[in-house]
């Protein structure tokens, strides 16, 4: 059995239909029977039931269709790329990205990259780190670029890149807070705002307090770090947020900065690839300008 067979059968299951298949790849009908016939014969089972409204595949069908689809798959796709490798076709990369990424490292990088790449096109998945990641799993993205902790895992190649400053502020209503140097364990004697359990975020704050064996308990939980400022603002509590997100409000004097004694690690940005696939010419070339304009 060669490759066409498998490719006959499967366009057969596709379209349950031997006349439409063999109108489809400019072939004859009794040409399409014959070669699942051989089929049939040579695995020694019979793959589809025949009807006059078209064929269906028998069980045994179905457990090869699985098989020879994502085969053919993988076949496509490597073709996709070698087309890309010899400048056939324009080139996509696909980014999975959180929030904070795009709101600081990416935006510079994106812009130097297109300058010399202009027919690679570029979409940008956004959401958490660990949508991004989720993302780049499932085989939706090229790669991820997302702010630290993640977990590790088998299939993703880790780089670090840059990091960036967290910094703990409050609205005008805690001013008298600017005065003292406040503790950890300060911290969960005010109203509290954090991001929501399960983002990276949160794994980092949580990660902070457990070395000094306590737990946080917010007031507040948000999905996303913007918010933190916003609701401080607003002097519904205090927080602990990148400090990107909190600069326009502290120039205009909405929010304060407070003193922290704990000196707080900084978050690093991280670079996640599936290291079981290849990039593509455009993806190389990314992280060439990514880490050289991050170094």
């Amino acid at each position: 059995m060669n490759l066409e067979y498998y490719n006959i059968f499967y366009q057969v299951a596709l379209n349950g239909n031997i006349t439409h298949t063999a109108q489809k790849l400019n072939m004859s009908q009794p040409s399409i029977s014959r070669y699942i016939m051989l089929l049939e014969k040579q695995s020694n089972k019979k793959l589809f039931i025949r009807s006059k409204q078209g064929v269906k595949l028998t069980a045994e069908g179905h457990i090869l269709f699985d098989y020879i689809s994502k085969g053919l798959e993988y076949i496509k796709k490597a073709e996709s790329e070698l087309d890309i490798w010899k400048g056939v076709t324009n080139q996509n990369l696909t980014i999975a990205v959180s929030q904070l990424t795009i709101k600081t490292i990416l935006p510079p990088i994106l812009e130097k990259f297109q300058e010399k790449n202009p027919n690679t096109k570029i979409k940008l998945a956004t959401g958490s780190s660990a949508q991004a990641i989720a993302n780049l799993q499932a085989g939706l993205a090229d790669m991820a670029i997302v702010p630290g902790p993640i977990e590790k895992h088998p299939l993703l190649k880790i780089t670090k890149l840059t990091s960036h400053e967290n910094i703990l502020i409050c609205g005008k209503k805690y001013r008298q807070l600017q005065a003292k140097t406040l503790y950890l364990e300060d911290l969960n004697r005010y109203p509290f705002i954090t991001l929501s359990v399960g983002t990276s975020g949160r794994k980092y704050i949580d990660t902070i307090f457990a070395g000094y064996d306590m737990v946080l308990s917010p007031e507040i939980e948000v999905s996303s770090s913007d918010l933190i400022p916003h609701l401080v603002k607003f002097n519904l509590g205090i927080g602990l947020v990148a400090k990107i997100f909190a600069e326009q409000y502290l120039d205009e004097g909405e929010i304060l900065q407070l003193k922290l004694h704990e000196q707080l690690p900084k978050r690093n940005f991280l670079l996640c690839t599936n290291r079981f696939s290849t990039l593509s010419p455009s993806g190389e070339i990314f992280i060439k300008t990514l880490l050289k304009n991050l170094k």
